[in-house]
């Protein structure tokens, strides 16, 4: 998911409409997160330890066309611990538990 960046802009002009560009940041954050999000919120992809592991090998190389980015949320089917996630930040991964 890309979610743009909102950058320092006029909200509205000065009849009190929305700016344009305010309407097209909104409009992108519209679509990409009824793009990416489910009806039950966000979906966290299920995958191997293995799978896992290769993901992150290849984002710590610093490839530009890595299939995953920061942030990226993974539940490890391998293990049976179903409150565990881990995530990918610089190249590392990273397990957090949910409570």
């Amino acid at each position: 998911m890309m979610i743009p960046n909102f950058t320092n802009m006029i909200l509205v002009d000065e009849e009190g409409k929305a700016s344009p560009e305010f309407l097209r940041f909104l409009s992108q954050m519209v679509n990409e997160l009824q793009s990416n999000l489910g009806t039950e919120g966000i979906k966290i992809t299920q995958l191997t330890t293995t799978q896992i592991t290769e993901l992150a090998a290849i984002a710590a190389m610093g490839a530009e066309q890595a299939a995953v980015s920061n942030g990226n949320m993974f539940f490890d089917i391998t293990t049976s611990d179903s409150t565990s996630m881990k995530t990918l930040i610089n190249g590392s991964l990273y397990t957090f538990t949910l409570t």
